[in-house]
């Protein structure tokens, strides 16, 4: 049953990695000064000397959806926050290149719901296989 979860997850991995070199658009560009976004119209900067911490939130459909926003990097520099919406989670690995005192974390409903949704499957189908190997 593992190896049929594998199959089915495998697609998704491929479309990932394709996702990440081939398709989407530029939500901020991160450089030595900071990190660079649109608000609205206008370009803002984030600098590294003021962000405290980012935070990166994932929403998972039909719970917490707002505007069809399916991830975002809260960016808490001092008493602002930045929100930075579609940003992939390889910001953080990004950021950490250019600063390595900055905190990561996650926001945890988000992370409860990724759990659910990969847990839940996983159980299902290993109590089906235990089924099948007993009956």
């Amino acid at each position: 049953m593992i190896l049929v979860d594998l199959v089915l997850i495998f697609p998704l991995l491929i479309a990932s990695l394709f996702n990440r070199r081939f398709f989407g658009k530029i939500v901020c560009v991160l450089n030595e000064k900071g990190i660079y976004y649109l608000y609205g119209e206008q370009k803002r900067v984030a600098k590294w000397e003021e962000i405290e911490r980012i935070e990166y939130c994932i929403r998972m459909w039909p719970f917490f959806m707002t505007n069809r926003i399916w991830c975002h990097a809260r960016v808490i520099c001092g008493d602002s926050v930045v929100e930075i919406h579609q940003v992939p989670l390889m910001l953080i690995q990004q950021a950490r290149k250019y600063r390595r005192g900055i905190k990561f974390c996650f926001e945890k409903t988000g992370l409860v719901f990724v759990a659910l949704s990969a847990a839940i499957p996983l159980a299902i189908s290993l109590l089906f296989g235990f089924l099948l190997v007993i009956g």
